[in-house]
């Protein structure tokens, strides 16, 4: 399995333990993780039936090649590589490196397509078109596909409908209780004293995260109550152009900007509320982290969105494009902490009844574990 995912590689997080239930209905898992940076980490033996096996790139560019060597070195021998399958977990940056090892050493590719990145919202960028070139070209090079909802099904059935009569459709599944129970690392409230409601938005300081919108919503919400302040986890070209907005809109003091930590349920915890501000896609699963971490969460229209928010009730759908559909909301919500405590567990119920129901998650794995299946045993 190939991801990008920098939390698989922290023992005790989510997403570990979600990789020790994928490797639960194999009979061996190897991950390797595309991590890139100066935080470095250990190959590792995790159960019986787990390893993680990072790339430690300096630049993320390079690690495409540096986990081709890898699967050279651990996995190949008596010669041919000693998997069954190739599966990326990402029609992205995975799924190109996935597909390399595949090509090279002939072995079937599964593709998981989460998010729907065939949207005709790319256009707009050479790179956003570039982006979606790719996954398409993917998409046709997988043995079998796994997409995160009907409407990537629907696209996939667009470009070619014998993509879509290869892919199985599998929500997202995520363990709730297990987020819940991970310890708080960094209090918000207690590391910001000085802002009596945190808002909080985890996602990289890109053009397409659109966090401009979250210093106006804050720049907004501070004329009417000057103890709020965000904190913005994450990295990016895009924050000397951020930090500039924010003084201009006369918040610069009210704005934190922080570096990506992988505890980040803490975050979502500690914070009051949580802003997705994207215009077309969703970072990571920003949406039900926050929900599943019982943090208020006001999102655009994107990704697991429009399951998991009923407006008013489990979160608040907002415009990306209107400042004032978040700050009218969280005014609300400081006028009425009862109806952000509603909104608060509302969400979290929404997200475990939606994707931590036993039955769904063990429907989920044995869909999971049919599409392998049925990519080892093709011609």
């Amino acid at each position: 399995m190939i991801t990008q995912d920098p939390n698989t590689l922290r023992d005790g997080s989510v997403e570990q333990e979600e990789l020790k239930t994928y490797a639960g209905i194999s009979h061996r898992l190897i991950v390797i993780v595309l991590n890139a940076g100066r935080k470095r980490a250990d190959a590792r033996k995790i159960s019986d039936s787990l390893w993680i096996m990072p790339t430690n790139s300096f630049v993320s560019i390079a690690s495409p090649l540096i986990a081709l060597r890898i699967a050279r070195k651990e996995l190949f021998f008596q010669g041919r590589l000693q998997v069954d399958l190739v599966a990326a977990q990402d029609a992205g940056f995975a799924g190109f490196t996935g597909w390399l090892i595949s090509r090279i050493f002939r072995k079937p590719l599964h593709l998981y397509i989460r998010y729907n990145v065939f949207t005709p919202l790319f256009s707009g960028s050479i790179r956003k078109f570039f982006r979606a070139s790719i996954a398409r070209a993917l998409a046709q090079q997988a043995r079998t596909l796994c997409v995160g909802s009907e409407a990537v099904h629907t696209a996939l059935a667009d470009i070619d409908v014998t993509l879509a009569d290869d892919a199985t459709v599998i929500p997202y599944s995520i363990d709730v209780q297990a987020l819940l129970q991970e310890p708080v690392r960094a209090d918000l409230r207690a590391k910001y004293p000085q802002f009596k409601f945190i808002m909080l938005v985890t996602a990289p300081l890109a053009a397409s995260q659109n966090i401009e919108t979250a210093i106006r919503v804050l720049a907004e919400v501070a004329r009417q109550y000057p103890h709020a302040g965000l904190v913005i986890v994450g990295e990016g070209p895009q924050k000397g152009r951020l930090e500039s907005l924010a003084y201009k809109e006369g918040v610069g003091d009210r704005v934190v900007f922080e570096k990506w930590n992988p505890n980040i349920s803490s975050y979502y915890k500690t914070a009051h509320v949580c802003l997705v501000t994207a215009p077309y896609e969703e970072y990571a699963d920003t949406i039900s982290h926050a929900a599943a971490a019982s943090c208020a969460t006001l999102s655009s229209d994107v990704g697991m969105a429009g399951t998991i928010i009923k407006d008013g009730e489990s979160g608040f759908l907002c415009n990306p494009h209107d400042p004032a559909s978040y700050s009218k909301k969280i005014m609300l919500m400081l006028h009425d902490p009862m109806l952000r405590e509603r909104v608060r567990l509302g969400g979290m119920l929404a997200v475990e009844h939606y994707a931590d129901d036993a039955n769904h998650r063990d429907t989920y794995m044995q869909s999971y574990k049919r599409s392998w299946e049925n990519a080892i045993g093709k011609n």
